[in-house]
């Protein structure tokens, strides 16, 4: 019901001035029409209570000028063809006069609250469309503030890594180049959050679907990483056996990817890290589990959301956008699958267990 009225104010918002007053018109007269055809029953009583749906509708609809233009045109036939006597727009019952002051006050607050309630969804109406429009401003802004950062971001690493070859061998310089190289993934890696961010909110992921197997996705993954030392100061286990989905591979590492590197954010240097594959009943299980700062009660609700980060007094909660877990679940929601957060409390570790619809093994 809510929801029909909301679509009836709407309509009637986006109507034009001549048409509204149209509308007002028609439905004063069909009423009245409808009165008259009742008056044999229905006779003189309460000869105005049967108007009063019906200008709260125009008011609704069309506002507050078309409600009152449909007032006159009720009381107008309602004298003519309803009181005595008829066919005369006069009335000889004083009593009558009573009631038609009392419709006019009562039906005119009517209209003035249904008016009211329209300019206010309006209002909301307005202030939606704005909002929208500044939403997708933002998001625009983000995307070539991405595409921008970039293309220097990529040179910059690349010339990083060729001084690592030819640069100088003492060992102050080659730590130097190790911290801007290490800055400059990082920044890459924030971009590469905001484009995909941006690219999912707008819908532009379009999953390359295939069958494969997700241990094989997540060990490349993990041997990637490795290879770029992102493990060096953490102990890594990985538990895992064949377990096939429908999905996009590069998309599933991503998953992968982004959580593994939320793992190694939260868990301080010593801590251990350990990642399953498993098949649960008809779905592929995803887990990624380390022995880091954990997750507060109030948080694992929220974890998936835009922005949202951990304690806010650790030096290594801080660094980030809140982007990465975002991605993950829309992804995997993309997918078919769903994610979930967990832990024991703070200090005590956090797990992320990401669910997939499984399918048969191929046969070749």
């Amino acid at each position: 019901m809510r929801a029909a009225l909301n679509a009836l104010w709407l309509h009637g918002l986006r109507t034009p001035a001549h048409w509204r007053y149209g509308v007002g018109i028609f439905a004063a007269l069909l009423a009245s029409l409808a009165r008259i055809a009742l008056n044999p029953f229905w006779g003189t009583s309460f000869p105005y209570v049967f108007f009063f749906p019906t200008t709260l509708f125009t008011a609704l609809f069309a506002g507050l000028g078309p409600a009152c233009v449909g007032i006159v045109i009720c009381v107008a036939m309602t004298f003519v063809w309803v009181l005595p006597p008829t066919g005369m727009l006069m009335v000889s019952d004083r009593i009558d006069l009573v009631g038609l002051a009392v419709y006019v006050v009562a039906d005119g607050i009517i209209a003035w609250i249904g008016a009211a309630h329209r300019d206010l969804i309006d209002q909301r109406e307005r202030q939606t469309v704005e909002l929208e429009m500044a939403n997708r401003a933002k998001d625009d802004f983000l995307a070539i503030l991405s595409h921008e950062l970039r293309t220097p971001l990529t040179t910059i690493v690349a010339g990083v890594r060729v001084l690592h070859h030819i640069g100088s061998p003492e060992e102050s310089a080659s730590r130097t180049r190790e911290a801007i190289e290490r800055q400059a993934d990082h920044l890459v890696r924030l971009v590469d959050d905001l484009l995909d961010m941006k690219r999912i909110v707008s819908g532009a992921v379009a999953l390359e679907r295939r069958p494969c197997d997700l241990g094989d996705a997540v060990a490349d993954v993990i041997a990637a990483l490795n290879d770029a030392g992102r493990f060096k100061a953490h102990a890594l286990s990985l538990d895992t056996e064949p377990v096939w989905v429908n999905g996009d591979v590069m998309r599933l590492q991503q998953i992968t990817t982004n959580l593994l590197g939320n793992a190694v954010k939260y868990t301080p240097p010593g801590g251990s890290i350990h990642v399953s594959i498993k098949h649960e009943g008809d779905e592929a299980v995803l887990r990624v589990q380390d022995s880091g700062i954990g997750i507060s009660p109030d948080l694992p609700p929220r974890m998936f959301d835009l922005f949202v980060q951990g304690d806010p007094g650790s030096e290594r909660v801080r660094s980030g956008l809140g982007i990465g877990l975002a991605v993950v679940r829309r992804l995997v929601e993309l997918h078919g699958g769903t994610v979930q957060a967990s832990s024991d409390g703070p200090g005590r570790g956090s797990t992320f267990t990401v669910r997939l619809p499984r399918i048969p093994t191929p046969s070749a």
